[in-house]
């Protein structure tokens, strides 16, 4: 390759590197890092999606981090704090996380309350 054309290229070969890191804004997270069970890992996706705008400090939180912080409760999700803001989402009541957001579909509502019947 000719020198000429190396030193064209540099430049854009540096910019690709750089797209390589992560990106981070209020509404991504790790969760492809996430580790832990598989229940954890899905909701720790919807976290991701529909909480970390507003709650932006629990994107490093692991399992622990949750219910040391008493935000959930192991094996109870009506004692859990996560669970019964989001819980409102079934009726319709004003006021309930995430607010000025769309609500947690009944899917999304399933995948919090399965991960926090099978924490250990």
């Amino acid at each position: 390759m000719k020198k000429g054309i190396k030193i064209l290229l540099l430049p854009v070969v540096f910019i690709m590197m750089e797209g390589c890191g992560k990106v981070k804004n209020s509404s991504s997270s790790d969760v492809a890092l996430a580790s832990g069970t598989e229940a954890f890992v899905a909701a720790k996706q919807v976290v991701a999606d529909k909480c970390l705008s507003c709650h932006s400090a629990w994107t490093s939180y692991s399992e622990t981090d949750y219910i040391s912080k008493n935000l959930v409760t192991k094996k109870n999700p009506t004692n859990s704090s996560v669970y019964n803001r989001i819980r409102g989402n079934d009726t319709g009541i004003a006021g309930d996380m995430p607010q000025s957001n769309p609500n947690l579909s009944q899917a999304e509502m399933q995948l919090i309350k399965t991960w926090i019947n099978n924490i250990e």
